[in-house]
């Protein structure tokens, strides 16, 4: 489990390692906010929008790695951090 609270906004993702889906926890949302997953090489894989506060993302159909997690409000990254699927 990894907390952040940069930029205002209070995140925790979880589990980190995982098996194909890790959870977003997220303490205050707003309207616009969404998480985007790239590889390692920077392509995005996997785009949603966060509509609650707690917010599953499957990767289970991606070969395993570091994936990056971008967490956005409209077009501002409010945050990135490293996730590791076994």
């Amino acid at each position: 489990m990894r907390e952040h609270a940069g930029n205002n906004v209070r995140s925790v993702i979880y589990p980190n390692p995982n098996n194909g889906v890790f959870n977003i926890m997220i303490g205050t949302i707003s309207e616009n906010m969404s998480v985007e997953v790239y590889n390692i090489i920077g392509e995005l894989v996997s785009t949603q929008v966060i509509t609650g506060n707690v917010t599953p993302v499957n990767m289970s159909q991606m070969t395993n790695g570091i994936y990056l997690v971008k967490i956005k409000e409209g077009a501002k990254v409010l945050e990135v951090t490293r996730v590791i699927k076994q």
